[in-house]
């Protein structure tokens, strides 16, 4: 059956001391595989979309993702949508998220660029360890539920499926559902995956 594939996920194959000739053996197999009908989605993440070439990454099967932790935003999801093909997909990870990203006024600033950048889906988060638990430390002074729910409305008015992730539980009681106006009960409530990737989920 066709999968959903993290590529290199637990690290960047666009950080500096990646050597090129690397990716490009990846993008040949992706294209092979969109070639020969397989139906394989390649998901990719990157905190130097500045160094993705366009040419090797222009694939309706290859969704290319940029972290985004801080107040950086606008920039690397522009240059996100600058340096990726254009029949590529494109996705942001709010993971974790490690100050501010945008004013709470201004959420709807963010929407409109992650409409205009071409974002379809978003991954909000705080900060984990190894094992998947939340750092309790980061829980007690650093992660504001305002600085989630500030994505999560703008990512919703954008029109991008939404996947919540190592959210405190102190956090939930002060999240709102944009969907439906309601409190969010648990992080399980918010866990969207783009269309195309559920589809491949009713398959297997």
């Amino acid at each position: 059956y066709p999968r959903v594939i993290g590529v290199a996920l637990g690290g960047d194959m666009w950080s500096p001391g990646v050597d090129p000739i690397h990716r490009q053996t990846i993008a040949v197999v992706e294209s092979n595989c969109s070639l020969i009908g397989k139906g394989h989605l390649f998901v990719h993440l990157t905190k130097n979309p500045y160094a993705i070439e366009p040419t090797l990454w222009n694939l309706p099967n290859q969704w290319m993702g940029v972290s985004v932790t801080d107040d950086r935003v606008y920039h690397l999801i522009q240059a996100l949508d600058d340096n990726s093909g254009p029949a590529v997909h494109r996705w942001v990870s709010f993971e974790p998220i490690l100050s501010q990203i945008v004013l709470p006024n201004e959420w709807d600033i963010l929407a409109d660029w992650l409409h205009r950048f071409h974002v379809e889906w978003v991954v909000v988060g705080g900060l984990s360890d190894s094992s998947g638990h939340f750092v309790p430390c980061y829980e007690a002074g650093g992660l504001q539920w305002q600085w989630a729910q500030t994505v999560i409305k703008a990512a919703c008015k954008a029109g991008c499926r939404v996947f919540c992730k190592n959210l405190s539980g102190s956090v939930w009681p002060n999240l709102a559902n944009p969907r439906t106006g309601n409190w969010m009960a648990g992080p399980r409530e918010l866990r969207e995956l783009p269309p195309a990737w559920a589809a491949l989920k009713r398959k297997e």
